[in-house]
């Protein structure tokens, strides 16, 4: 759906895929846990809410509502069609990141938004309700230090998770850029549909992460009271993570230009034995048409023409004609 002719902060999900809402909520800290159960004294505890699916939108919107998030924030949870992006409205975190995720050999486009607001970290994506499974995981059996550090620490693992799939998504890439590449190499590449697929895979993962490269974003993100110093050490981590993998999704980009310009440098060579084969047989067929001409031109005394034999010599003639422009033609590599 296309937002059009209606007023801000209007919820519309602009996806074209709905998936069922899942909304779980863990209460952590450093030695106990609560899964959708809320503590007494839940401000000792840090709050990960994780949804899944827009379905339910009410419910979402009722939800983030009830957390203080601005409107304009709501409303671009829902535009999932909207670029990547770091935001702070109101002293809250907005972060719109994508993902790519192979499944059986399917790529999987999904949209994620993070908010951080005080204790409370959301996250928000459109399709796959395992994509940060291996956060929980960590949350429920208390591996690393993930409960011994606030909220800005578990939005720092979430992004994290994010990039390290984007990652792999573009190692996958990567091993098929080589396989075409060579296919390309070998002239064997005839999936051309391929190649475009995995270039708009590329500009996908690249797009994902645009807000990381921008200087203004970062210094917003890092600014935020919220990034104490015993945290922020781990975002300079995650640029770190987004500069490798821009600087990867660069070389997948300049693999496909060389798969591009190895394909056409194959369909000129091709092109040129064809028009190299064809110049040929004009050369071997002109002197043929010559020979034929002169015989059949209408002299009442002409050699041959009532000579027994007559044809038998004149395709002789011919023969030799053809062979001798085969030899002439191989000896001077033509071919």
């Amino acid at each position: 759906m296309i937002k059009k002719n209606l007023p801000p902060a209007t919820i519309v999900y602009t996806g074209d895929i709905l998936v069922d809402t899942i909304i779980r909520t863990t209460y952590f800290n450093e030695k106990t846990l609560y899964v959708d159960e809320a503590p007494k004294d839940d401000e000792m505890f840090v709050k990960y809410i994780k949804i899944n699916g827009f379905s339910d939108h009410h419910r979402i919107e009722k939800l983030l509502t009830a957390k203080g998030i601005d409107p304009l924030m709501i409303e671009d949870v829902f535009n999932v069609s909207q670029r990547s992006k770091i935001e702070i409205i109101n002293d809250a975190i907005f972060i719109v990141m994508k993902t790519i995720t192979y499944t059986n050999n399917v790529n999987n486009y999904d949209y994620v938004s993070f908010i951080l607001v005080k204790d409370t970290v959301i996250s928000i994506n459109a399709k796959s309700e395992n994509l940060f499974q291996s956060v929980l995981y960590r949350i429920e059996n208390n591996t690393g230090i993930i409960r011994q550090k606030k909220a800005a620490y578990l939005l720092y693992t979430l992004i994290d998770t994010i990039i390290d799939k984007n990652m792999s998504a573009v190692k996958e890439i990567e091993d098929k850029l080589t396989v075409i590449e060579d296919l390309a190499l070998d002239d064997e590449l005839e999936d051309v549909n391929s190649v475009y697929a995995l270039r708009k895979e590329l500009n996908y993962l690249r797009n994902s992460l645009s807000a990381f490269f921008d200087v203004t974003s970062k210094q917003l993100l890092l600014s935020h009271s919220a990034l104490t110093p015993d945290i922020i050490k781990y975002y300079y981590d995650v640029f770190d993570h987004v500069y490798k993998l821009g600087e990867q999704v660069n070389n997948g980009k300049e693999s496909l230009r060389i798969i591009y310009e190895i394909q056409m440098n194959n369909t000129s060579m091709n092109m040129n034995k064809i028009m190299q084969t064809l110049t040929i047989f004009s050369a071997i067929f002109i002197p043929l048409s010559f020979l034929a001409g002169v015989f059949g031109m209408n002299f009442v005394e002409m050699p041959l023409l009532k000579f027994t034999g007559g044809f038998i010599v004149f395709s002789v003639l011919c023969l030799l004609t053809v062979v001798g422009m085969i030899i002439f033609f191989k000896k001077r590599d033509f071919y």
